[in-house]
This record gives C-alpha cells, structure tokens and sequence, in this order.
C-alpha cells in the first residue's frame, strides 16, 4: 500500500547518478540493477535486487538483499540500519545522500523491567566424620602389607627357576645381532621412472576422460612476441595432461575431403612424438566434424620442456567456414613442471567413475566446487558447445528467452554483426541466465588492438585480464577464449564484462550456458 506523501529523497552523489533526484513514496523501494526495480541502476557492482528501503509506522530503514558488495551507511556495511536524514549511502560504486521528509518517528514505549529470578542456594550434605579411635602402633599397621608383597615375590623366584630348568631361554651368546638382520630395501619400478624427465602414452577415450586438457590449463603469455612461446602450461611433477589438437569442417563429408591434406605434427624438446603415442578420433555433430590427435603427458621431475604443435595445410583447403592454405600453423608452448619429485601427490582433480559416462549438465546441481576455466577457441565449435548462446550484439541478433542481455555502452562502443566492442573505461555488458543452470560463460574475441577486462559473476569480481592476442591463428582476432563458470549451484547466474579502458578494447561475441567440452 502507498503511503500519501513523499517520505524521503535520494540525492545522486558519485557520479554515474550526480544530480539526480529519486523520490521516495510507496512503503517499500528496491534498488539494482534489475528491471523489477524502483531504482534501476546502471553499475556493474550493483546486484539485480541489491538493496530495499522501507517506511513503516514512521521509522525509515535500509536493508540489504545479500548483495555481493553488500550495502553501506557512511560507510559502515550494514545488513539492516534505521535512516534518520543526512546519511550517505553506497552499493557498489554509486553513492546517495538520504534526506527525509517530515516523518515523524515513533515514540519509544518504555519497557518495564524483567524480575531476575535469583537462584536457590543447594544445601550440601557434608560427609559424617567416622568416630575417633584409638591410634594403631606404625609397626603393626605395615605388617599386612608386607606380607601382600612377599607371596608374589616368592612365587615369581620359582617360576624362573622352572623356566631355565625347562630350556625356554637360549644361552645369551647365541641371541642373533639385530641391528645386522634389517633386510636391504631395493628401488622399486616406479622409484625408478621418477628418474625420467617425463613419459608419454596415448589416449585413452575409457579412462582419460576426466583428464584436464592443455586448453584448460594453458595461460597466454602476453609477451610471447619477446620469450617464443604463445603459452605457458604449468603443471606439478605426476600431473597427467591431454596434449590435443584438432581441425574441423563443417560436415563430415568436408572434413574427409580435407584430411588428405592436413597434416597433425607434435614435439617435445626438439624430438617428434612418435605415431605409437598418438591417439586420433574422429567427432561428428550437427554443424560440423573434427578429427583429434591427442596424447597423454606425465611428468616425473621438475624442469621446463619446450611443446610444439604444428598443423601443415599442404594445398590450399575450404573447410566450410573459409578458404586457406597452403600454409603451416605453428603453436609454441612451454610446459613449466614445479612441485618435489618425492613429495606425496595431491590429486589435480576430482576422480570420476568411468563404469558409466559423465555427460555435462545443465540445471543440475553439481557437488564440486565451482572452477573457472578460460578454455581455447570458439565454444560453438567444442565438442560439447553452450546449450543455449546469446549474442552480445542484440541489434543484430536478439537474445534467445533463456539469456538475458543489458549493456551500458554510449557512444563509445562498435558494433559488427554479432560483435560488440567497448572502448571507453567502466563501459560494460551482462549476461543474465533467466533459467536455472550451473554454468555460465562468455566469448572473448580479442585482436592486437584490444585491451584489459575486469569480470563479475553475480556482482562479485572473478577475473581481469589482457584480451589482446597477435597469434592470427583465428580469424577476425587472436585471442578467442571462452570464459567458463562451472560447477555453480543451480540458480540464475549472472556475467558481467567490464572495459577498464586500458590498452585498447574489449570485444564480445557471445554468453552462453551450460557446461562445455572443448
């Protein structure tokens, strides 16, 4: 129900909201980002219902909705706090100043004091005292003991004897030395292997499903251009990781007509990675087909070990997306291996049964802890891609209902197709999943010219990062990377992208949800 008079104002302070006025006169107000909100605001810190003030019998008060940077009065964070006028007031980086309206506050009613019961005082019943009696003389008193001792002594003499006449203890010269007894313990097989740098073995789909990809752990080197390697990839000594690579068409007739003329090729410290190691698969679906080489890398000891892949178009190819070739694509990777080769290893990773497949979900809750992945590649192109997409440019592809996009772009961002560019700082987008889901992401397509992030899931900041690539491995842009929050309590989950205005821009293709594969 509305009150009948305008009970408080909020003065805009900071200055997304400077000289702004918002009145406020219904009992209940709520402040954020989201469209149900009285106050809708345009800051990326604010969550979509972040706070609420109420008037009720007088009284003003703020209370915050479990934001994620949490709502604060002069300062102060607050879960529930009485306005009384004059008080600044911060959710995320957007500051008010409350100016109440004559409102009368309610009388305090006294209270009438509570009697304290006091406790009762326990009477304790003290312990008769035995009745005096005549003291016993100091000799006699001991003599029962003594006796008590004697009888056990006597028999224990006697039982000895019986045993050294029975034979039951050797002659003490003939006791072996134990100390030269102790059995020599020989190194085992797997000591032994420790010894070797690292080993390789192929694929298996069976077992190694659950295995990280280099994908997953791979971290671009901004400075590639200067070290010779695109990206590091770390790993702890008796980490296994898939060393994959994979080309596709856009049918699995095309992928066939293409083969013959691609050619997959690793290193590993200047050595080729034999046949024997490998394992090829081929994955048909919908929209496309690929072929994967993949192998498995396990290292014993500590070091650094220099990753070449190269894929070689011998003619000149079309894979359905483009026409290119002949060239050759080289990827150069330095596998970092840290940890102590004696030291017990910690599992990478929950050990999932392989009796029965794990297929990705979405909308059910997962058990594992959620994991940000930033995964290579285009994500519509994974072996298992975001059930449902929304591309960033509304204008030319509206959201699909499962995704909801809201922007606050203003005359510095640039639109192509499905793209969406920010140059200026604090600029930002969202990605807001209107179903339940425990994954969510969003596709970075980022060129030479590009620059830094900052990204928010459900207001909190996850991630910030350099989006600037010069691979030219893809194209329109190199770094194309997918952003994956998975592993996320099923709920509607929101991404938020944010330019910060350094180095350049920051451009978007898509959000996506639900959990991928690459």
């Amino acid at each position: 129900m509305a009150s009948s008079h305008t009970y408080g104002i909020l003065k805009g302070v900071s200055s997304n909201v400077q000289n702004e006025r918002y009145r406020l006169a219904t009992v209940e107000v709520l402040i954020g980002r989201g469209t149900a909100c009285q106050i809708q605001l345009k800051d990326p810190k604010v969550s979509r219902q972040h706070a609420r003030i109420r008037f009720h019998q007088g009284v003003v008060t703020i209370e915050d909705l479990k934001s994620a940077h949490g709502t604060l009065v002069n300062g102060v964070q607050v879960t529930s706090a009485q306005l009384r006028g004059g008080e600044e007031l911060t959710l995320g980086d957007t500051r008010f100043r409350f100016d109440l309206v004559a409102v009368a506050a309610p009388t305090p009613q006294p209270v009438a004091p509570v009697p304290v019961p006091q406790p009762a005082v326990a009477q304790v019943a003290q312990p008769a005292v035995p009745p005096s009696t005549p003291d016993t003389p100091k000799s006699r008193r001991w003599l029962p003991f003594l006796a008590g001792l004697a009888i056990p002594f006597i028999l224990g003499i006697v039982g000895v004897a019986a045993l050294l006449v029975l034979g039951f203890f050797d002659d003490p010269d003939e006791l072996p030395d134990v100390r030269q007894a102790m059995p020599t313990i020989e190194a085992t097989a797997s000591e032994q292997a420790e010894t070797v740098p690292f080993t390789l073995r192929p694929y298996d789909p069976a077992t190694d499903s659950n295995l990280p990809l280099q994908s997953n752990l791979a971290v671009y080197d901004d400075e590639g251009t200067d070290s010779g390697y695109l990206y590091e990839l770390p790993l702890v000594v008796g980490q296994e990781v898939i060393l994959d690579y994979f080309y596709c068409g856009t049918s699995e007739a095309i992928l066939e007509e293409i083969s013959g003329s691609i050619l997959v090729s690793f290193e590993i410290n200047g050595e080729t990675v034999a046949d024997e190691f490998k394992h090829v698969e081929k994955m048909v679906r919908d929209t496309r087909a690929c072929y994967t080489t993949s192998v498995i890398f396990q290292a014993h000891s500590p070091g650094e070990h220099v990753y070449v892949q190269t894929m070689t178009a011998t003619e000149q190819i079309n894979d359905g997306w483009e026409t290119w070739g002949p060239e050759e694509l080289v990827t150069r990777i330095l596998i970092r291996v840290e940890g102590d080769a004696t030291a017990p290893l910690e599992p990478t990773q929950p050990v999932l049964s392989t009796s029965q497949p794990v297929e990705p979900t979405i909308g059910v809750s997962q058990p594992s802890e959620p994991t940000l992945t930033l995964h290579i590649g285009d994500a519509r192109m994974f072996s298992t891609p975001p059930e449902v997409i929304a591309y960033a440019n509304t204008q030319a592809s509206p959201a699909p209902p499962e995704i909801a996009i809201d922007e606050d772009c203003g005359e510095d961002c640039f639109r192509f197709n499905e793209w969406i560019g920010f140059r200026g700082a604090n600029q930002w987008i969202e990605g807001y999943a209107t179903v339940p889901t425990t994954a969510i992401g969003v596709q970075f397509w980022g060129d030479a010219n590009d620059g830094l992030a900052r990204v928010y899931l459900n207001g909190t900041e996850i991630w910030s990062g350099d989006t600037r690539g010069e691979d030219n491995q893809w194209p329109g842009g190199a770094f194309v990377r997918y952003l994956e929050i998975s592993g996320l309590p099923e709920d509607n989950h929101s991404l938020i992208v944010e330019s910060l205005g350094e180095g350049g821009a920051v451009t978007l293709y898509f959000f996506g949800i639900g959990a991928v594969i690459p």
